[in-house]
């Protein structure tokens, strides 16, 4: 699944009168998903992390998401920051050592 101003579930969206059959904003419609299954990849598009098969460093520092079936989706440099932020492994809690 990708939304975006292009695209509508993955598949050519129609244009009716030069506007997209979604009508509705990419906020609008972020608000309504489950932010633990779809990410905001840019300005233009969210992804169903369920169909990413790989992530790769992409040019300049940003990452570039590989969904099944072929199409690649490039992060925004901001986007990059919170993707990698929301991936990495939690904190370890401070494991010191008993006192004696």
């Amino acid at each position: 699944f990708r939304a975006s101003a292009e695209k509508q579930l993955g598949a050519e969206s129609s244009i009716v009168n030069e506007q997209p059959l979604l009508g509705r904003s990419l906020v609008t419609l972020e608000q309504h998903l489950d932010p633990q299954r779809f990410f905001r990849a840019n300005r233009h598009q969210i992804v169903n992390l369920d169909h990413v098969d790989q992530v790769e460093m992409g040019p300049g520092g940003r990452l570039v998401m590989a969904l099944q079936g072929g199409p690649e989706i490039e992060l925004s440099r901001r986007q990059t920051r919170i993707f990698r932020a929301r991936m990495a492994p939690p904190a370890l809690a401070s494991k010191r050592p008993p006192s004696e």
